[in-house]
């Protein structure tokens, strides 16, 4: 075998390794380029659900929190039914930890709940319960001004 037939002849071989390495590599990088984009996708996509939640003022917050404080722990008491009293009390606790974690969806859902509770128990209260309740719905409309922004709670 002469030189130049053994240099064609490697020149060959080579090119065929080097095609069958691309041809090989591009199907991996292929791979791996459309699982990166899948991944970027996913994580662009899941954003939404693990995006913070809305926030609320603290300011407006540091402002209300007394007075959820006192309808927690004073205004609930006046209460009669017990089993309403203790659901309207970890009602108001879980808004009380909505309202510090800046939670505003929590923290409106836990207003419409102690709403309608406080709404529904209203017509079987007895006069004396009254100025308790309607304390709890001025501490309710309060909060849902800061929450809601403008879709506040009508007693």
């Amino acid at each position: 075998m002469s030189l130049p037939k053994v240099l064609h002849s490697a020149f060959n071989t080579s090119l065929l390794v080097a095609r069958s390495i691309r041809r090989r590599s591009v199907g991996f990088s292929t791979r791996f380029g459309i699982l990166g984009l899948c991944l970027i996708v996913l994580s662009a996509c899941s954003e939404g659900i693990t995006a913070p939640v809305g926030g609320i003022d603290r300011a407006a917050v540091a402002r209300v929190m007394p007075a959820v404080t006192d309808a927690r722990l004073r205004i609930t008491n006046g209460l009669g039914n017990v089993a309403i009293r203790q659901q309207v009390i970890l009602d108001i606790s879980n808004l009380e930890i909505a309202l510090r974690s800046g939670n505003a969806e929590r923290s409106q859902l836990l207003v419409r709940t102690v709403t309608r509770e406080v709404t529904d128990y209203r017509a079987k209260a007895s006069f004396s319960e009254g100025a308790d309740m309607s304390a709890i719905f001025l501490m309710l409309q309060t909060v849902s001004q800061i929450v809601d922004a403008g879709n506040s709670v009508t007693p």
